[in-house]
């Protein structure tokens, strides 16, 4: 049945699912979003609405359970699609916001953008219907009764930590008022209230810190979650570098690719290097990653690192080339799509990450790219070869 998904030539960005996994939104990085009603039944597979829209989509959007709206945020600003038709039913905003949060009984939604006022509209009439002048937010969740809404943001005033939590009341269609403030360490890109709306999660202990004498080397937790990215490295450069053309970089060896799977300190050219105490760096990653799939395949390697005691051996603190020359055996990364998919394909911890039918899409696509490429005839090869025909 996967064979019977429709090709299509575009570079695929993210996937959402609707609720209850009743269809796919798919969209790529020229501004197409298109609508299947179950891409993994031959009988509706090509069955595809187009929403088109002059404008390049962000990777934000959000669905209503009813499947009546699709808000999401392009070049365009602020705009609700019908996902039977792909008509554009409203352009709320011309504003080019970053984040859309619905509320959970989905009758308004919450949108922020760094630096912008953050606004609150109602679904189906789509009036604004309050608005908060809090700079620098970063993330937002409302409270299970929608009554409250929290902002995670970043402090203007460097003597305190580096983010604030602000509770704002919005029972009503006023404007929210200010209820409470607390301050956390590190910059916010998730929070979440628990089921209760008694308290507010952003975060806990950094285990990656040291837990001996040695100010470098990560705790005995830490170690674990390195040593399960190292194991896994393989299969997380699929998704992490997810394009043919991410692949170039790594054989430009001249710019210290991260083209092996070892870890170590200041060493550039291992997958992982610890940069600083109490945090890691994954390094086999471009620009062209979804950061929502690498993130989650990541705490896949971390849980399998912890639940089974993973060692990740000694760092290397050599040039990795030094130290191949003096007598060291060290794998190498995948050294293209091709290869990459097939490690994603062999390991059931990192597909796992993708849950239901999303490794299945993520598979058939990144896939066909790679087919398309492999019988794609390009200039080099024109230069290379055109001379050597008989």
């Amino acid at each position: 049945m996967i064979q019977s998904l429709p090709r299509t030539e575009l570079s695929v960005w993210a996937y959402y699912w609707f609720p209850n996994n009743k269809g796919l939104a798919t969209y790529g990085l020229i501004g197409e979003l298109y609508i299947s009603e179950n891409p993994f039944d031959p009988s509706t597979a090509n069955q595809l609405e187009n929403i088109t829209s002059t404008g390049s989509y962000r990777n934000q959007m959000c669905f209503t359970s009813d499947g009546k709206y699709i808000i999401l945020i392009n070049s365009n600003g602020l705009e609700v699609y019908d996902p039977a038709s792909g008509k554009l039913i409203k352009n709320i905003s011309t504003s080019n916001y970053e984040s859309i949060t619905l509320s959970n009984d989905e009758s308004k939604f919450i949108v922020c953008r760094n630096g912008f006022t953050t606004k609150i509209f109602e679904v189906g009439t789509w009036e604004q219907i309050g608005q908060i002048q809090t700079p620098g937010v970063s993330c937002a969740a409302w409270s299970p009764d929608d009554k409250k809404v929290a902002l995670g943001r970043v402090s203007r005033n460097t003597s305190f930590a580096n983010a604030l939590v602000s509770i704002y009341d919005h029972s009503d269609k006023s404007n929210p008022s200010l209820s409470g403030e607390f301050r956390v360490e590190g910059n916010l890109t998730a929070i979440a209230w628990n089921s209760t709306g008694t308290k507010i999660v952003t975060g806990g202990e950094n285990t990656f810190m040291p837990d001996t004498d040695d100010p470098q080397l990560p705790g005995k937790v830490g170690l674990q979650c390195v040593g399960g990215i190292v194991k896994h490295l393989g299969a997380l450069t699929a998704i992490g570098c997810s394009t043919v053309n991410s692949y170039r970089r790594l054989w430009d060896t001249g710019f210290w690719a991260p083209v092996f799977a070892d870890w170590g300190f200041q060493n550039r050219t291992t997958g992982l290097r610890i940069s600083a105490p109490g945090r890691f760096e994954y390094r086999a990653v471009d620009s062209m990653v979804n950061p929502y799939l690498l993130g989650g395949a990541l705490l896949k390697a971390f849980e399998d690192g912890i639940d089974n005691d993973i060692d990740p051996g000694q760092p290397e603190n050599r040039n990795i080339y030094q130290a191949m020359e003096a007598g060291k055996q060290v794998k190498k990364l995948p050294m293209s799509l091709g290869d990459a998919l097939d490690r994603l394909a062999n390991d059931d911890v990192i597909k796992s990450s993708m849950p239901d039918e999303m490794y299945k899409v993520f598979q058939w696509y990144k896939n066909d790219e790679w087919e398309r490429f492999m019988h794609t005839v390009t200039d080099w090869d024109m230069e290379t070869y055109l001379d050597c025909l008989p």
